[in-house]
């Protein structure tokens, strides 16, 4: 993989900047304040129904729902009725920083769903769940350029999604995780790549969703905290 070779030189370039941790708001899990420069998407304050002027549907169909029925918490919901991959925008327009969420699904049988989130816009870098070869992969855009195993997916189980993209002058470092939401965060990084600043596509986070199974997709605690 081309830059690879370089990924311990340009680690030791980013320090102490790799050790961000962003404060983890929305939903019910939100808490009672947070610092005023986060981008935050709290999609408990948002009615059920239609989507709130700071979600961008850029494919497939989303809509505010509870996150069971009778439930109090909400949570942005992709129908499972079109087998197309679904894709939402969220936070502020970056080529940096670091995006995550909360996400679940069911599988039908041995169909299972496919996920993602994004950095950089749809066409930029993505952490990308694959449950039924049991596998996560980053790319950017359509082109895998990571992979790793990863059978931790269970129908119905939220899973927590994280990725970050870094860059100290010409050079960029990408690394992303995937953990039950339920757990605690482990300290490694199963995906992480080095690469330079011709690939860093501006744009909105996104989060991605293909319903195989033709189930609902839910998303919650989205968060972009752009550099």
């Amino acid at each position: 993989m081309k830059g690879a070779i370089a990924i311990s030189a340009v680690l030791a370039a980013f320090g102490a900047a790799l050790s961000f941790e962003p404060t983890l708001v929305s939903g019910e899990h939100a808490p009672a304040t947070t610092r005023a420069s986060d981008p935050i998407d709290n999609l408990q304050k948002n009615a059920l129904g239609d989507l709130p002027a700071n979600l961008a549907a850029m494919s497939g169909d989303w809509s505010i729902r509870p996150e069971s029925d009778g439930g109090e918490n909400h949570v942005v919901e992709m129908s499972g009725d079109a087998l197309e991959i679904g894709a939402l925008a969220f936070g502020p327009q970056a080529s940096t920083g670091r995006a995550e969420a909360r996400v679940r699904s069911w599988a039908t049988g041995k169909r299972c769903p496919e996920m993602g989130i994004a950095i950089g816009g749809a066409d930029g870098w993505k952490l990308w769940l694959l449950p039924v070869q049991n596998k996560v992969e980053l790319r950017f855009g359509d082109e895998t350029r990571a992979a790793a195993e990863w059978n931790g997916w269970e129908s119905s189980a939220w899973i927590h999604v994280v990725i970050e993209v870094r860059q100290a002058g010409r050079a960029i470092q990408v690394r992303a995780k995937v953990f039950p939401a339920d757990a605690t965060p482990p300290a490694d990084w199963p995906l992480s790549i080095a690469t330079d600043a011709r690939e860093l596509p501006a744009g909105r986070a996104v989060v991605f969703g293909t319903p195989f199974s033709e189930r609902a997709i839910q998303f919650d605690d989205l968060q972009f905290l752009a550099e």
